[in-house]
């Protein structure tokens, strides 16, 4: 739950026409964005907040109603288990480690297609991830995220799946 004195002044300021404010999933949202743990936040909402609340039989069917919605949910797959990540290539138990000419070259040739293959990473590189990205240098910063999971050694397959064979090439040189 968030409940201090700067979090709702903040989504006032972005949502002006704001009208209220679940504290406890603004906290978990905040939370899961923060950490990218995925979530999904059902509240029955049976009153009307006021201090003269009375137990008239709403509160059992809202509980009923938001959990029979969340079975239907699973039931239905609109929410599905993240997939694991597969290892990393690695060597003698070691992650892969490329030298910095190659990063260089890898850099210079990739462009913008670093996004196309921060899609096709299994799990992929997170939205909210790639806004840490610096404006320009995508790239390097991209290639740091993977060197900082070990998974550098994923990139060969990856530049094939998204159709970059002569980039690919350079890592087996």
């Amino acid at each position: 739950m968030i409940a201090d004195e700067t979090s709702l002044p903040a989504l006032v300021k972005h949502f002006p026409q704001l009208v209220g404010v679940d504290m406890e999933g603004y906290g978990a949202a905040l939370g899961s964005y923060e950490t990218d743990a995925r979530f999904l936040f059902v509240k029955g909402i049976s009153d009307w907040a006021d201090p003269k609340k009375g137990d008239d039989g709403w509160r059992p069917y809202a509980a009923d109603a938001a959990a029979a919605l969340v079975f239907d949910f699973l039931r239905v797959g609109a929410i599905t288990p993240r997939q694991t990540a597969s290892p990393s290539p690695q060597t003698n138990g070691q992650p892969v480690i490329f030298s910095g000419t190659i990063k260089y070259e890898f850099c210079k040739q990739l462009g913008l297609n670093w996004e196309d293959l921060a899609d096709v990473l299994n799990p992929k590189v997170t939205n909210h991830e790639r806004l840490r990205f610096r404006h320009g240098r995508w790239c390097e910063d991209f290639w740091i995220w993977l060197e900082d999971r070990g998974r550098l050694g994923e990139l060969p397959a990856a530049l094939r799946t998204i159709g970059r064979e002569e980039l690919a090439q350079l890592f087996e040189s």
